[in-house]
C-alpha cells in the first residue's frame, strides 16, 4: 500500500481553502453574519479584561472566563450552523455523489473507498465524515447552545471541547502511525483513503 499521508495533508488544506472560501461569501448574507460585530466587540472585551486582570496581578476568574465564553457562542452560533451545514454539504454529499472524492483529493490524486476498493456507502460517508472532520461534535455543541440552559451548556461544553481534541488527536496518531494509515474514522466507517488508479 502506497503512503498517502501527505497527499492526504494537502488535499485537507486545499478543501478548507475552498469551504473557507465558500463560507466568506455566504457570511455577506445577513442571516449568517448578524452578530459579527457584537463577536469582534465581545472578542476585544476579553482581551481587554485579560489585559486589566494581568496588569493588577490576577487571573481572569473561571466565571468571567465562561460568560465570555457564551457570549462569543452566542455571537458565533450563526457562522457555526453555517459551518456545519456546508461542510455537511461538501464533505459528505459532493464527496459521496464523487465517488470518495473531494476537490483536493482528487486533485491529490486519492480518495476514500470502502474497505473492499468500492465507492463507500452514504452512511459510511457520514460516519467517515462525522467523526473525522468533527461534525458529530459539531452538531453536539450547537444543540446543546439552542437546547441547554446557560450553565449546563457552560458545564459541558469544555468536556465536550476536550473529547473532540482527543479523537482528533487520535486519529491523527493512529493515521501517522498505522501501516495501513487509519484513522478512528476510518476504522468505524471501514473506510480507507487510497491513491486513485
Amino acid at each position: 500500500m502506497q503512503k498517502t499521508i501527505f497527499r492526504r495533508i494537502l488535499a485537507y488544506i486545499i478543501d478548507m481553502l475552498i469551504v473557507s472560501f465558500i463560507l466568506a461569501i455566504f457570511s455577506k448574507i445577513p442571516l449568517i453574519s448578524i452578530d459579527t460585530d457584537k463577536y469582534y466587540d465581545t472578542y476585544e472585551r476579553y482581551f481587554e479584561t485579560l489585559r486589566e486582570t494581568a496588569q493588577a496581578g490576577e487571573t481572569m476568574s473561571a466565571e468571567v472566563m465562561s460568560e465570555f465564553e457564551y457570549d462569543l457562542a452566542k455571537a458565533s452560533i450563526n457562522s457555526t450552523v453555517a459551518n456545519l451545514v456546508l461542510t455537511i454539504v461538501y464533505f459528505i454529499g459532493f464527496q459521496f455523489l464523487n465517488k470518495g472524492q473531494t476537490i483536493g483529493k482528487k486533485l491529490m490524486k486519492v480518495k476514500v473507498t470502502n474497505d473492499n476498493g468500492e465507492a463507500p456507502s452514504l452512511l459510511q460517508m457520514i460516519i467517515h465524515v462525522g467523526v473525522g472532520y468533527s461534525v458529530f461534535m459539531t452538531i453536539i455543541t450547537s444543540t446543546l447552545f439552542f437546547a441547554a440552559s446557560k450553565s449546563t451548556y457552560l458545564s459541558l461544553i469544555t468536556y465536550l471541547q476536550f473529547l473532540d481534541m482527543a479523537i482528533v488527536f487520535i486519529g491523527i496518531i493512529m493515521i501517522l502511525f498505522r501501516k495501513d494509515e487509519k484513522g478512528l474514522h476510518n476504522l468505524l466507517a471501514k473506510t480507507k483513503v487510497v491513491r486513485e488508479g
